[in-house]
């Protein structure tokens, strides 16, 4: 799919918990990270971002001075009037997706799953050095490799999303679709478009280690290369570019409407629901709109 252009811009937003995975502690277990696509195609767009321009610029008005235009400020205490407009946007908006059947595509995770995951791996690690055939002084030092992981929450829900939109793009019978933030931080950018780069190359990635020969004193390259055959595709294929477009554009608003109103209904669920197989979706206003597995425990990023 390399060098195609995109047919389809998924509108997305973040909603929930973030932050290094090393820091999670049981005592957040139950909080909830989460990113919603709204995946649009091109020839739709402008009907679509016309049709919810009238809702968003009633927010915005609404507005009081200086305030972020994030819907969850408008329902903050003293927001009274703001919070009003605010609710009879959302249903303005959510009713103009069910009837037009805009999709949704999400990944949610909980910090539990992500702790117990990152325990493991780090386990792994450990257990790999500790049961090394190497015998005798060390002979190189690999700058960084006791590092304390720099992976984070958010990290692992965009991956999960690229999965699921890279299906969705798929089943559809579109391209490509790019990605379209608000205004997310250059370095986040950064390291997102990294992460997606990493999802397309999942079945075959080839990685340069530079090590540091602590007898020559020189440094020393070696290349690391990983393979799998699953039987069926694994690279993300139909996933493309991120856009950072900033919030003026009032399908970014869709996005952000949406995104918290599904972390709100996920995070009124016990403790233990699935997230990603369709199940948690019950009684969400766009439970019928928005795409996932629907067999009951059959997401595994419910799992791992």
């Amino acid at each position: 799919m390399t060098g195609l252009v995109a047919d389809v811009v998924s509108f997305v937003d973040e909603a929930g918990g973030r932050g290094y995975l090393r820091n999670i502690t049981e005592q957040a277990d139950n909080y909830i990270s989460l990113m919603c696509a709204l995946p649009i195609p091109v020839e739709h767009l402008e009907f679509a971002r016309e049709s919810i321009r009238p809702s968003f610029d009633r927010f915005c008005k609404a507005a009081p001075p200086g305030a972020k235009l994030h819907i969850t400020d408008a329902f903050q205490s003293g927001n009274d009037e703001w919070a009003k407009t605010a609710h009879e946007v959302r249903e303005e908006i959510f009713g103009f997706m069910i009837r037009r059947q805009l999709r949704v595509v999400y990944a949610a995770r909980r910090f539990k799953i992500a702790r117990e995951v990152h325990g493991i791996n780090e386990q792994l690690t450990a257990s790999a050095k500790d049961q090394s055939p190497v015998h005798g002084p060390r002979m190189y030092a690999i700058p960084g490799a006791n590092r304390p992981s720099d992976d984070q929450v958010e990290d692992q829900v965009l991956i999960d999303l690229a999965l699921i939109l890279d299906l969705f793009v798929e089943d559809a019978g579109f391209q490509k679709t790019d990605l379209y933030f608000d205004q997310i931080d250059a370095p986040v950018a950064k390291r997102y478009e990294e992460l997606l780069e990493r999802t397309k190359n999942i079945s075959s990635r080839t990685t340069e280690v530079i090590a540091r020969n602590l007898v020559t004193r020189t440094n020393e390259t070696a290349t690391i290369s990983i393979n799998a055959n699953a039987g069926f595709r694994l690279d993300v294929s139909y996933v493309g570019d991120i856009v950072v477009v900033g919030k003026a554009d009032p399908l970014i608003f869709a996005a952000d409407i949406v995104a918290n109103s599904l972390w709100r209904h996920f995070s009124k669920l016990p403790g233990d629901a699935p997230l990603n197989d369709g199940t948690g979706l019950k009684g969400w206003p766009l439970d019928e709109i928005t795409f996932c597995d629907r067999r009951p425990g059959a997401s595994l990023m419910d799992r791992i």
